[in-house]
């Protein structure tokens, strides 16, 4: 059995509205912290080793509500964590 191991961030930082992301990004930009939006769980964040002892993660899980969806023009606003099945199941 094979086991990947996943570096470990300097923090983990739960988001839960717009607001929240909005203070957070801009705490770390007057501190200069690194981050990394992790939404979908995909495991694309692992590829970004190089800054994890001062990087934080940004977890949107909670943040997983579609805002609007306009037929007309094909468009969708939702937040990070919404999958594009969950906006199709709303539609149909």
């Amino acid at each position: 059995m094979a086991f990947i191991l996943l570096p470990i961030p300097a923090a983990v930082v739960k988001l839960g509205s717009t607001e929240q992301v909005s203070r957070v990004l801009n705490f770390m930009n007057a501190h200069k912290i690194n981050g990394v939006p992790r939404t979908g769980a995909s495991a694309t964040e692992v590829g970004w080793k190089p800054l994890w002892k001062t990087r934080w993660w940004l977890d949107g899980s909670a943040m997983n509500q579609i805002i609007n969806i306009d037929i007309e023009n094909m468009q969708a606003t939702a937040q990070m964590w919404c999958s594009a099945g969950s906006a199709g199941k709303r539609v149909a």
